[in-house]
């Protein structure tokens, strides 16, 4: 199977593994690049935004591209 059908399958388990990159994509870009009114980042809102960006590398890097 080469790299392109690899990431085209369509089967439910690829399906909800795009769904879950994008939900922690969004997740991730949200919480690294939100800042309070003053310019400064949240502790929380970092936390989370790194912790769904390893999510993302996990999933994309281990079950949609093996």
């Amino acid at each position: 199977m080469t790299y392109f059908e690899t990431l085209l399958r369509f089967d439910l388990e690829a399906l909800a593994n795009w769904i879950f990159l994008a939900v922690t994509g969004l997740i991730a870009w949200y919480g690294i690049s939100h800042r309070k009114v003053d310019g400064k980042a949240d502790f929380v809102n970092l936390l989370f935004g790194v912790v769904g960006a390893i999510f993302f590398a996990l999933v994309l890097f281990q079950d949609l591209i093996p």
